[in-house]
């Protein structure tokens, strides 16, 4: 049980426990009604489901792709929409170059394009056999990776759009990822297989086995291990140089979405069993569990490592203090969630639902201290 179950309020009159809520605004954090934060700020219209969403590194323009087949740039701060690209297909996955100045677009009509944010230009299309499922780009920004159901993953040069590497699965590409030295690339598959790859040999250095689909991957900051979430309810953390896993967490079900915090510590990992569980990387403990009720599709968290996002089913994102457990604010879409993220500022979340992406005021890292209310005699 989290800490935000544990905590029991205090044996004291109606009076105390109302006012004590009114003034922390817990009402608005318990309903999803609008509260000193968590106040939704823009909402922008899509005319299907919002599959991906993604930030530019300043903060001032999210990028959204939907089933619309459209992928729209959006100023942060008035909500206009900038920038329309078009897809034949359903976009799939988005990514944003770290200038900022490009990105990148994933669909099932098998294309991956590259267009610049300004003038919302194509600059480039890569073609794949079958649908587009991930994109990622290298931390330098020369390199776009794309993962897709022809069960290749493809790595090619932005400036020149020429394929370097391609690298085979046996089954569809569900997911890729890139370590923070830019010099290798993770993808999952639903061959079971995780493959880390050398970016600029294309030479598989090590393979990890799951007994289902990988659905997830990522990395921890220092490059050192490996994140992969399946379908066979299990997150499993590996050392990246030797291949050994070093630990495994279980799910009640299908493992959707991992992430880490910023100083690597710790693992987020959201699934269909409805739980979040915010583990420690290095004992495999798990010390937090937070309860949706649906699916929970998406996580992320903030830049400071302080507070933890997770979109679900259940129609709800909630944001969720990583050091006590306590949900500080949640907010109600229409729909189910499919994506989360936040402003590198951390201030700002963004959540893609269906047909809607709205963006939200992030609560600060903790609330003061109040001095209990006083009353007159």
């Amino acid at each position: 049980m989290n800490q935000s179950t544990r905590r029991k309020l205090r044996p004291t009159g109606k009076k105390m426990i109302l006012a004590a809520l009114f003034a922390c605004g817990a009402f608005g954090f318990l309903y999803g009604m609008q509260a000193p934060y968590g106040e939704v700020k823009t909402i922008i219209q899509h005319d299907g489901s919002v599959l991906s969403v993604a930030i530019t590194p300043d903060g001032n323009y999210v990028i959204s792709g939907s089933r619309d087949k459209k992928v729209k740039r959006w100023d942060r701060s008035t909500g206009q929409v900038k920038t329309i690209i078009q897809h034949d297909d359903f976009v799939k996955s988005v990514a944003i170059t770290p200038d900022g100045n490009y990105v990148i677009s994933g669909s099932e009509d098998k294309k991956v394009k590259l267009w610049d944010k300004a003038t919302g230009q194509v600059t480039d299309i890569i073609q794949h056999g079958g649908y587009v499922e991930s994109v990622a780009i290298t931390p330098d920004g020369n390199y776009v990776i794309s993962g897709s159901t022809d069960k290749k993953v493809k790595l090619w040069d932005r400036s020149t759009g020429q394929v370097k590497t391609i690298i085979q699965h046996d089954r569809l590409v569900r997911s890729v990822a890139i370590t923070p030295d830019g010099n290798y690339v993770i993808s999952g598959s639903r061959d079971k297989k995780v493959k880390l790859w050398d970016k600029s040999t294309g030479q598989v250095k090590t393979i990890i086995q799951h007994d289902v689909t990988v659905r997830s991957v990522a990395i921890t900051p220092d490059g050192n291990y490996v994140i992969s979430g399946g379908s066979d309810k299990k997150v499993k953390l590996w050392d990246k140089s030797t291949g050994q896993v070093k630990t495994i967490i279980q799910h009640d079900g299908p493992v959707e979405s991992v992430a880490i915090t910023p100083d690597g510590n710790y693992v987020i990992s959201g699934s269909q069993d409805k739980k979040v569980k915010l583990w420690d990387r290095s004992t495999g403990q798990v010390t937090d569990i937070i309860q949706h009720d649906g699916w929970a599709a998406s996580v992320a968290i903030t830049p400071d490592g302080n507070s933890i996002i997770s979109g679900s089913w259940d129609k709800k994102v909630k944001l969720w203090d990583r050091s006590t457990g306590q949900v500080k604010t949640i907010i109600q879409q229409d729909k189910m969630v499919m994506s989360v993220a936040i402003t590198p500022d951390g201030n700002y979340v963004i959540s893609g639902g269906i047909k809607k992406v709205k963006l939200w005021e992030a609560p600060p890292p903790a609330y003061e201290e109040l001095p209990p209310p006083a009353y007159e005699e």
